[in-house]
């Protein structure tokens, strides 16, 4: 693992943020999602080194695809779903993520430069949210946390208390999954 990722995990871990306010929520998610940001690509190089994935020094990293299919193809769908499952408050930030899609709370998919809503997508993801397969659920739940990365890295939004609603859960699950990420790099790396 990079040094940058192993003190980025421990800066992490010492800090992690709260949500009592709408400004510590957005540090706390922006903090843990750029370790979340990380942790994927630390995945992509190991599962690259494996030749279960080839990633062009050409292209653009596959952001999408590193924060949800690298990471459950890694840690394992069955895993995470375990995970969020057996924890009660991930559990209740899962369905908040099914509430704030099926009661519009929140336009989470967006279209266009313009930042369009796009309804039809949001209920794709809500349909990948309550799917009973868990691989289509698990990604749901990544596709629905890089999405609100999408929204507060490329949109122009003002900071408003009710985001919390939507940030909260997400920094709740990025917490669980995160040391689940670094732990297992950790004993991949240790074990070579």
């Amino acid at each position: 693992m990079e040094e940058s990722t192993i003190e980025s995990f421990e800066y992490w871990r010492a800090y992690k943020g709260n949500c009592t306010n709408i400004n510590e929520a957005f540090d706390a998610f922006n903090l843990s999602y750029s370790l979340y940001n990380k942790l994927y690509k630390e995945i992509a190089l190991y599962m690259e080194s494996k030749g279960e994935v080839s990633i062009s020094a050409k292209n653009a990293f596959p952001e999408a695809k590193g924060a949800i299919d690298y990471v459950v193809g890694f840690v394992g769908s069955k895993r995470l779903r375990q995970l969020f499952e057996n924890d009660s408050a991930c559990k209740a930030s899962v369905e908040s993520f099914i509430r704030i899609i099926e009661n519009q709370e929140f336009n989470i998919k967006l279209s266009t430069a313009r930042a369009v809503p796009d309804r039809k997508s949001d209920l794709e993801l809500l349909e990948k949210l309550k799917s009973s397969n868990p691989n289509i659920a698990v990604k749901g739940i990544f596709e629905f946390i890089y999405a609100i990365r999408c929204n507060i890295v490329h949109g122009e939004k003002t900071r408003a208390e009710v985001q919390l609603d939507v940030l909260c859960p997400v920094i709740l699950l990025l917490t669980k999954v995160i040391p689940v990420i670094y732990y297992k790099l950790e004993r991949l790396e240790n074990s070579n």
